[in-house]
């Protein structure tokens, strides 16, 4: 049987198309929206202030259904590995990040066994929320050596609860910058009254 010489060539493409791609692998760049990245501090920051035996939160609305594509992009989608389209990573960007795991869970509740030791020096301004997401001392009046076993046993929390947001989602190490400053806004916003706190430009102000 004759094949149409439009036909042949169509084939040898897909083919070549095919090669290429199965020696390269799937390569998806995503940059998480700021605001994605804040709503997950601030899920997670809330969760670290619930009372012992509170409800869960409601789980988030699910994004939106992905568009079919045309019969061309179905037809060529299999043919190999590729770049992840635009598309594509919007729909990943769409789903909220995961914040109610067993382990972030599990930090909130021991953050949670020291808070009120925590708020306590805060509002003394023996503690302060500096701009990384993390505690740190401050001069204030009557600060005892508690407050600094109380602020490295919190940083440790802290900084596990960022590492593993970052790997339960897939965010990339270059975002942990913009991740510590969404902690940091959500861990301002908790502060008590007359707490001290780091600007973003650095400076120190009470609350």
């Amino acid at each position: 049987m004759r094949i149409p010489r439009l036909g042949l060539c169509v084939a040898i493409l897909a083919l070549v198309y095919w090669m290429a791609g199965a020696c390269v692998p799937v390569t998806v760049n995503i940059n998480f929206p700021q605001e994605k990245l804040d709503d997950a501090a601030s899920e997670i920051v809330d969760m670290s202030r619930q009372p012992t035996g509170a409800p869960p939160a409601p789980p988030p609305a699910p994004g939106p259904a992905p568009k079919p594509g045309s019969s061309l992009e179905r037809w060529l989608a299999p043919l190999g590995p590729r770049e992840a389209t635009a598309d594509e990573s919007h729909m990943v960007l769409a789903q909220a990040l995961k914040t109610d795991t067993p382990e972030q869970r599990r930090i909130a509740a021991s953050q949670r066994q020291r808070l009120g030791a925590l708020q306590q020096w805060m509002a003394r301004g023996c503690i302060g929320e500096n701009n990384q997401g993390l505690v740190e001392p401050r001069p204030g009046q009557g600060c005892s050596g508690d407050v600094a076993r109380l602020i490295g046993d919190e940083n440790r929390d802290r900084q596990a609860a960022i590492e593993t947001l970052m790997r339960e989602n897939g965010i990339p190490a270059s975002d942990i910058g913009r991740l510590r400053t969404s902690f940091a806004q959500a861990y301002r916003g908790k502060a008590p009254n007359g707490a001290w706190v780091q600007t973003d430009r650095g400076d120190w102000v009470k609350k």
